[in-house]
């Protein structure tokens, strides 16, 4: 969505530009695609659901499952959101830059705990 490709009662009037929200909504949902039919068959995601409200995310979410599960598409995404990183197959964890775990489909409680306790860790050069 461009500026002004949005109904008149959007706040700010016709020929303003769209809530953030609306256009992250949009591109999500295939509107920034490349041409019709377009699917790639790598989708890179960067905290996709970070200014989305809980039903928004929930959607978007559930696109990027049925893009693996039904469009055999494969989705790479980065987030610090237990519940957005539950709807993966597989978890990598990363901390400074090194991979500290890879597990298979952990539920948001096991997500959220493995970073509480990333989140502990010593930051690099730190004495013990």
């Amino acid at each position: 969505m461009a500026g002004g490709d949005h109904p008149a009662g959007w706040p700010g009037g016709p020929g303003a530009p769209p809530p953030g929200g609306a256009v992250r909504r949009s591109g999500a949902a295939g509107g920034d695609r490349p041409g019709p039919g377009a699917r790639p068959e790598v989708i890179f995601c960067d905290e996709p659901t970070g200014a989305l409200d809980s039903s928004a995310a929930a959607d978007v979410l559930g696109l990027l499952r049925e893009a693996v599960d039904t469009g055999r598409q494969t989705v790479v995404m980065v987030t610090h959101d237990p519940v957005a990183a539950s709807y993966a197959d597989r978890v990598v964890f990363l901390a400074d830059g090194t991979i500290v775990d890879d597990v298979a489909a952990p539920g948001a409680g096991a997500i959220a705990e493995r970073l509480a306790r990333l989140g502990g860790r010593a930051p690099r050069g730190a004495r013990a």
